[in-house]
C-alpha cells in the first residue's frame, strides 16, 4: 500500500500556485474547507475569501465543490456540486453561482446535476454552460442572474450534440468544452455534432440488477462513419445564430478554435487523414472562411492542443508549432501572408509545450528538452534576433504555471531520484519562495526501502540506440542473479524514460526482489519526427521488435537470470506486452496484458488513422501486426486484465484475443472487472489488481528459482 497511488506522502509533490487569478497576475485562487481564497503569489498568503463555504444553500451545506471558477472581473465564483464523470474528460456538475457584490447565490441550469463545461465571457458579462446537449448562455449584470437562453434547442442523445465534443474528440483531441466566448463577449462559436449515423457501441452493465442494462454510444470505429460536425456563431445581441463556411468535405475535423479579434474567429481544420492542417480564419458576421495557413505532411500533422497556435495582441500575427524542420520547433507567422515566417526556437532539442505569450516582455514562455529525457522552461522574444533564456536552473524535468499576466510562474522541478521542488519565480527566473523542496516526501522513500533508479543505453541489432532505466533491489548483489520485470508503453510520441521523480509499482516489484527495466522503444518521443514517426503505417513492429531487443540485452547482463524475464504493460503496453511475448521466441517468459489493444481495426478513427493511414488504404498494414494474428506462438504465461465497461479499449478486444488462444489450444489466465472502465479503478478494484499482479509475478518469476 505504500507504493501505490494511495500512499499518504504522495500529496507532498503538489504546488500551491491553484487556478489563474484575476488578470493582475498577482494572485492565485485556490478552494480550501472554508471557501474560495484569493492567493498571494510572491508571499503565499490569503489575501481575500472571495466566497465562504459557510453561506451556501440549505442544500449544499456541509458539502464541498469539486471544481470553481472565478470571473475575469473578479465579481462572481462559479462552483461545481456532484461531480459525474461521464468519459476520461467530461464531468457534469451540479452548478452554483455566487455574486461578491449581491452577497446571494444562483442555481446554473434546470437541475442539481446534468450541466458541464461552464465558461464565464471575457468581460465577467455571462456565462455559458452545456445541459443536455444543448448550449445557453445566461447575463450577468450588477450582480445578478438573467434568465437562462437556449441558444440550440434540438440536442438529443446518441443524435445531436451542440456546444461539448462527441465521444471520440474528447478522447483523441483531448477537449470537452467546444464553444468559445468571442473577446468583446458578443458572440459564442460552438461546434455541433450530429453523430446520428454514428454506429453504437453497447455495454453490458451488470450492477446487481437480475438483468443486466445497456448502455449504449457512438463510437466511431476504423474505417466507418465520424460525427459531421459544424461550426456555429450565435450573436448575443440579436440571439440569432449562422452556419460558418468551413468547406465542402464533409469528413474533417475542427481539432481547435480561438477568437482572433471580435469579429474574427481561427478554427484549425484536419483532414481525415490528418495528414494536412488548415488555419482557418472565419468572420462573424457573416461566416465566410479562408485559409491562412496549410501545413502538410507525408505521414501525419501532430495532433492540435490548446497552444499549437498561439495569438498575438492585435489580430495580426501568431506562433505556431510546427515540425517543418524535422524537430517540433515555434515559428512567428503573419495572417497577412503565410509566406512571411520566422522560425524563433532551432535544433535537435525539440519544444514540449508551450505556455503562452507574455504580452508585457514580448516572449513566448515554453518547455523544451535539453536532452530526451531532460526538459527545462524556457522564453524567446518575437523580435527579430531575440536570444533564447531559460527560466529553469535546476537539472531534470522542470515544468511552470503560469499568472494570468505572465508575471509570475510556479517552477515544479524533479530528478529521477529526487522528487520535486516547487518554488515561486518572477518574470526575470528569480525565486520569490520555495514552496516545497519535498524532504519529507525523501524521509519517508528511505523509510519504506524505496529503490533507487538508475539510467541505461544500448543499441539495438539495426544500430538504434535506445533509452532505459533500471530499478534494482535495495540489497543489489551482483554476484546474484535477478528475474527481471519490463514497463512499458510504446505508444507513438510517448515517453517513460525521463529524469523525473515517479513511484509506484514498478518500485515495490523491486523491494521485491525483481530487477524492473523501462525502456522508450521506437516511435517513442523527445527525439525528433523521424524518430517518432518511423511506426507509421505499421504500428507494433518496430515497437515490439525494439522490446525484444531490450530483453535480449539485459538478458545478457551477469546479474540477470535469462529464465525469469517478464514484461508487463497497460492499454498500448498491454497491445505491446502481449505481442512481444508472442513475438520473442522465448526472450519473455512471462506477460501482463491489461486492458490491450488486439485489433486495431476495433479502436477509434481519430487514433488509429493519425498513426495507421486510413484502412481503405493499409489494410495490410493493420492486420500485420495484430496480437490476435500471433496468438498460436505463446511460448509461457499470459495474464490478460480487462474491464468489462471500458469505453475506449473495449472489452471485445480481449475476448477476441482469447478466441485466438483457445483456437491456437493455448493455456492463459484471465480477470475481468465487471463494470469497471479502462482505469479498473472504482470500487477498491485498482488495490485488487496490483495485488493479483504481484501474486502473478511472484510466482511466475519470483517464485522460481
Amino acid at each position: 500500500e505504500d507504493v501505490l497511488p494511495t500512499r499518504p506522502w504522495r500529496a507532498g509533490t503538489r504546488g500551491d500556485a491553484g487556478a489563474a487569478g484575476p488578470p493582475d497576475g498577482r494572485f492565485s485562487t485556490r478552494s480550501t474547507g472554508g471557501g474560495v481564497v484569493l492567493v498571494d503569489y510572491a508571499s503565499g498568503t490569503v489575501a481575500d475569501t472571495l466566497c465562504s463555504y459557510r453561506a451556501l444553500p440549505k442544500q449544499w451545506a456541509g458539502k464541498r465543490p469539486a471544481m470553481h471558477k472565478v470571473s475575469p472581473d473578479g465579481k462572481w465564483v462559479l462552483l461545481g456540486f456532484n461531480a459525474r464523470p461521464i468519459y476520461r474528460r467530461s464531468i457534469e456538475y451540479g452548478y452554483l453561482l455566487y455574486s461578491r457584490e449581491q452577497h446571494s447565490f444562483f442555481q446554473v441550469g434546470r437541475t442539481e446535476g446534468d450541466a458541464r463545461d461552464a465558461m464565464f465571457s471575457p468581460d465577467g458579462r455571462g456565462l455559458a454552460y452545456v445541459e443536455q446537449n444543448n448550449l445557453y448562455w445566461v447575463s450577468l449584470v450588477e450582480g445578478r442572474l438573467g434568465r437562462s437562453v437556449a441558444i440550440t434547442t434540438d440536442g438529443v442523445r446518441n443524435s445531436i450534440i451542440n456546444g461539448h465534443t462527441d465521444w471520440v474528440y474528447e478522447e483523441e483531441f483531448a477537449f470537452t468544452r467546444a464553444y468559445e466566448w468571442a473577446p468583446g463577449g458578443r458572440y459564442i462559436a460552438f461546434l455541433r455534432f450530429d453523430e446520428s449515423a454514428v454506429r453504437e457501441y453497447t455495454i453490458p452493465i451488470y450492477g446487481k440488477s437480475l438483468y443486466p442494462k445497456m448502455y449504449s454510444y457512438k463510437y466511431p470505429k476504423v474505417g466507418e462513419v465520424n460525427s459531421t460536425v459544424s461550426l456555429h456563431i450565435y450573436d448575443t445581441k440579436n440571439g440569432k445564430t449562422l452556419r460558418a463556411a468551413i468547406g465542402t468535405e464533409a469528413d474533417q475535423y475542427i481539432a481547435r478554435m480561438q477568437w482572433v479579434s471580435e469579429g474574427q474567429l481561427l478554427a484549425l481544420r484536419l483532414n481525415r487523414q490528418q495528414n494536412c492542417l488548415d488555419l482557418l480564419l472565419v468572420e462573424a458576421k457573416s461566416g465566410r472562411s479562408s485559409v491562412a495557413y496549410r501545413e502538410r505532411n507525408r505521414r501525419y500533422v501532430e495532433e492540435p492542443t490548446n497552444t499549437t497556435v498561439c495569438l498575438l495582441p492585435g489580430g495580426s500575427q501568431y506562433v505556431i508549432m510546427s515540425e517543418r524542420d524535422g524537430y517540433r520547433h515555434l515559428y512567428l507567422q503573419d495572417f497577412s501572408d503565410s509566406t512571411l515566417s520566422r522560425q524563433l526556437t532551432r535544433g535537435v532539442n525539440e519544444v514540449r509545450q508551450v505556455y503562452g505569450y507574455d504580452a508585457v516582455r514580448r516572449r513566448i514562455v515554453y518547455s523544451r528538452y535539453d536532452s530526451p529525457m531532460r526538459t527545462k522552461v524556457c522564453a524567446v522574444g518575437i523580435a527579430e534576433g531575440a536570444a533564447e533564456s531559460t527560466l529553469s536552473v535546476r537539472d531534470g524535468m522542470n515544468g511552470a504555471r503560469f499568472s494570468s499576466d505572465y508575471s509570475y510562474y510556479e517552477l515544479t522541478s524533479s530528478t529521477l531520484n529526487t522528487p520535486p521542488r516547487v518554488s515561486i519565480h518572477s518574470a526575470s527566473g528569480e525565486e520569490v519562495r520555495l514552496v516545497s523542496d519535498n524532504a519529507k516526501v525523501l524521509e519517508e522513500a528511505d523509510r519504506i526501502g524505496l529503490p533507487r533508479k538508475e539510467f541505461f543505453s544500448f543499441d539495438t541489432p539495426e544500430g538504434v540506440r535506445l533509452n532505459g532505466y533500471m530499478i534494482k533491489p535495495r540489497d543489489f548483489d551482483a554476484r546474484r542473479r535477478y528475474p527481471v520485470l519490463f514497463d512499458q508503453y510504446s505508444g507513438p510520441n510517448s515517453q517513460q524514460v525521463l529524469d523525473q521523480w515517479s513511484v509506484g509499482w514498478d518500485d515495490y516489484m523491486a523491494m521485491r526482489g525483481c530487477i524492473v527495466v523501462c525502456v522508450d522503444g521506437r516511435g517513442t518521443g523527445g527525439r525528433g519526427e523521424e524518430f517518432r514517426k518511423q511506426t507509421y503505417g505499421r504500428l507494433g513492429e518496430l515497437e515490439s521488435s525494439a522490446q525484444i531487443a531490450a530483453g535480449r540485452y539485459v538478458a545478457a547482463l551477469p546479474y540477470v537470470d535469462s529464465s525469469r524475464m517478464g514484461i508487463w504493460g497497460w492499454s498500448y503496453g498491454g497491445y505491446m506486452s502481449s505481442l512481444s511475448l508472442f513475438r520473442g521466441e522465448g526472450t519473455f517468459k512471462l506477460a501482463i496484458a491489461v486492458a490491450p489493444v488486439t485489433n486495431w481495426r476495433y479502436y477509434n478513427t481519430i487514433y488509429t488513422e493519425r498513426y495507421m493511414g486510413l484502412l481503405s488504404k493499409n489494410a495490410k498494414g493493420y492486420d500485420a501486426y495484430c496480437p490476435i494474428n500471433f496468438a498460436h506462438m505463446l511460448q509461457g504465461k499470459l495474464l490478460i486484465v480487462h474491464g468489462t465497461s471500458d469505453d475506449n479499449v473495449h472489452y471485445q478486444n480481449s475476448m477476441q484475443l482469447v478466441n485466438a488462444l483457445v483456437a491456437a489450444g493455448k493455456d492463459f489466465d484471465m480477470i475481468s472487472y465487471p463494470d469497471r472502465d479502462h482505469s479498473i479503478n472504482s470500487n477498491g478494484s485498482r488495490m485488487h489488481l496490483f495485488r493479483h499482479l504481484t501474486n502473478y509475478v511472484e510466482k511466475y518469476l519470483l517464485g522460481e528459482k
